[in-house]
């Protein structure tokens, strides 16, 4: 993977699908979370699970997908996620990718406790553009899934070491 590729990360929290777009380790393009509905008919996300990634990677043109389910999912429903990513990537010839959460641990525990809001937090630290978004957490859960996506894309992009959470000069930091 080149440094300045393009990167879609995907994360699921049931009904929100968050996405984050990086162009390279440190520009972060895009991000946000689309709704998924069920119906009366329809009782699991993957009819809209499906067209929302084709219109992610339509839009952004990513070089790789990397996903993770990120919170405690059903087996089911993770595995749905998986399968519509890799259906979505194989059809438009990029790469996809898993991170698991074992990745996103070893990129953000030496900083801080592992939790979902820790990770918004440190996201919004390295990422200025987040810092609204996550003031307005509290108020707007619905934010979280694309925090989420964040914290996918920079575990994955820790992988290649092309991504270093030079960040232990925060105050507040976790000692190692």
């Amino acid at each position: 993977m080149a440094a300045n590729s393009r990167i879609l990360a995907l994360a699921w929290n049931a009904p929100n699908l968050g996405f984050a777009v990086f162009d390279g380790p440190t520009h972060l393009l895009a991000y946000g979370s689309r709704g998924l509905h069920r119906t009366r008919e329809r009782t699991n996300y993957s009819a809209d699970l499906q067209p929302q990634i084709h219109r992610l990677i339509e839009k952004f043109s990513p070089a790789v997908v990397a996903v993770n389910g990120l919170m405690k999912q059903k087996r089911t429903e993770l595995n749905v996620l998986g399968r519509s990513m890799r259906m979505e990537a194989t059809r438009a010839g990029i790469e996809a990718a898993l991170v698991k959460d074992a990745e996103i641990q070893e990129a953000f525990g030496k900083f801080t406790d592992v939790t979902r809001y820790n990770l918004a937090a440190w996201s919004a630290l390295f990422f200025p553009a987040l810092r609204q978004q996550f003031s307005d957490l509290v108020r707007k859960p619905q934010y979280l899934p694309a925090f989420d996506a964040v914290s996918v894309g920079i575990a994955y992009l820790a992988r290649f070491g092309e991504y270093e959470l030079k960040l232990s000069n925060i105050s507040g930091s976790k000692s190692a």
